[in-house]
């Protein structure tokens, strides 16, 4: 599989699993899972796009679930989210979902929020729509951090008109991110 040297620290082998981590000098296999079937998703590993007149590469993807106990049987439980990569602009994630695709960026500062109903940005205050948790269920390509079927996320999400903003927290971090309407 091919990968960009020095911004990505950690690859998923789309065929059989394996996880690589690439921060040292040699890249080292740290764990292999069983073959399974290719997960069929909209846009491939290696896909390049012109976004904003700056080139992007898609370098990873990963299939979530939503998990917990306010799941909804009936509903589409799963989205994919595609990790892409600019030499000049850095990291920046498409995700699809059964309501259409988002654009998210991850945020250097976090907003104000005191764990309430409320998240404030200079842009504005978003108010709180979602709290559930996700869980990895495919993971394939480079990724600027350790990533495995299985691992588990809170999310929890506020929206202010068509802006959203995510926390996402595992047991080691967390990381927010505003969404806005994509079209592909």
């Amino acid at each position: 599989a091919s990968y960009t040297p020095g911004a990505t620290t950690h690859l998923v082998c789309p065929s059989c699993r394996a996880q690589i981590d690439t921060s040292g000098a040699v890249a080292e296999v740290i764990a292999a899972g069983e073959r399974v079937a290719a997960v069929k998703t909209t846009l491939e590993l290696g896909a390049r796009a012109t976004i904003e007149r700056e080139p992007w590469t898609l370098i990873g993807l990963m299939r979530r679930e939503e998990i917990g106990e306010e799941v909804d049987a009936d509903g589409d439980s799963r989205w994919t989210e595609y990790l892409l990569y600019s030499e000049k602009q850095g990291f920046r994630w498409l995700v699809e979902t059964s309501e259409g695709w988002e654009s998210a960026e991850v945020l250097d500062e976090w907003p104000l929020w005191g764990g309430g109903n409320e998240a404030t940005l200079p842009d504005g205050s978003y108010s709180k729509i979602w709290d559930y948790g996700a869980r990895v269920v495919h993971a394939a390509g480079a990724f600027n951090w350790r990533v495995a079927v299985g691992d588990t996320v809170r999310v929890i999400e506020f929206r202010a008109g068509n802006r959203k903003l995510s926390m996402e927290a595992s047991d080691e971090e967390i990381t927010w991110s505003t969404f806005r309407p994509a079209a592909l």
